[in-house]
């Protein structure tokens, strides 16, 4: 692949900068300083959240070899598990599984020291999903069709960006496949005999700490690594025409069974 570009870091500009300068051009950037009123970011960790709300299940993914396993035909699928033993596995470093939670499958308590992202705020839809991963954990190389922020609570994520010209180097999946928006490419077992294309695709590249968000544009090819076992949140957002696709997505997954 060609030599990695360094995604730049900024304070967190107002929402009309946002705007102007990342959003509309599409271009991914690091921000600082969305997260420091959160409440959830001064005092969430291991420790304390098994003490307060343990006893809780949560919908997590299974994890195989440090990837996390999709179904060939559902996409990502969730089974439950007591937050404790999630918790347990994430401090002995054992990836097997990977909590991905709407904020209402959340106790309240937990849910109630989440914020808001700045730049999603009036936008006519919007989604929001809490992460927390097991250093080791791997996402496989995928699109979103929404555009994300991905906030950093605790730990750090090592994130490998691809822009959406980049789709023919990265052997997308056919649209009536389980997972339409995955890449066929393995950034973890680069096999360039099977995918010589992918050798042209130029790579972004940030390395995510506590306090920090990556925006992503929609459309942009993702693949993440937790480098510590980390606590994160995202939100995926839609405006104006685009909505219309966020919706047809949808009931395209509810049509062919797709999860998630």
């Amino acid at each position: 692949m060609r030599r990695p570009i360094a995604i730049a870091r900024v304070d967190a500009p107002p929402p009309e900068v946002f705007e102007r300068q990342y959003r509309r051009r599409h271009v991914p950037v690091v921000v600082r300083g969305l997260l420091d009123t959160w409440p959830a970011f001064a005092c969430w960790s291991l420790d304390g959240l098994s003490d307060r709300v343990g006893d809780a299940t949560v919908p997590v993914l299974s994890v195989q070899g440090g990837s996390v396993r999709m179904d060939p035909r559902r996409g990502l699928v969730t089974r439950p598990m007591p937050l404790r033993e999630l918790l347990e596995e994430m401090r002995r470093g054992e990836a097997r599984s990977y909590m991905m939670a709407l904020p209402e499958e959340l106790p309240a308590a937990v849910r109630d020291e989440l914020g808001h992202l700045l730049y999603p705020e009036g936008a006519l839809w919007s989604r929001t999903k809490v992460w927390f991963s097991t250093a080791g954990t791997r996402s496989a190389l995928h699109f979103d069709l929404g555009e994300n922020l991905h906030a950093q609570l605790v730990g750090r994520k090592r994130f490998t960006l691809f822009a959406p010209s980049d789709r023919r180097n990265l052997y997308g999946q056919p649209l009536l496949s389980g997972v339409p928006n995955l890449s066929g490419v393995d950034l973890d077992n680069l096999d360039l005999e099977r995918f010589p294309r992918a050798a042209r695709a130029q790579p972004w590249v940030c390395e995510l700490a506590p306090g920090e968000t990556l925006f992503m544009p929609r459309g942009w090819w993702h693949h993440v690594t937790t480098v510590e076992s980390s606590m994160t949140v995202n939100t995926w957002w839609a405006r104006g025409p685009w909505l219309a696709v966020i919706v047809a997505s949808g009931t395209f997954k509810r049509l062919y069974g797709i999860s998630r």
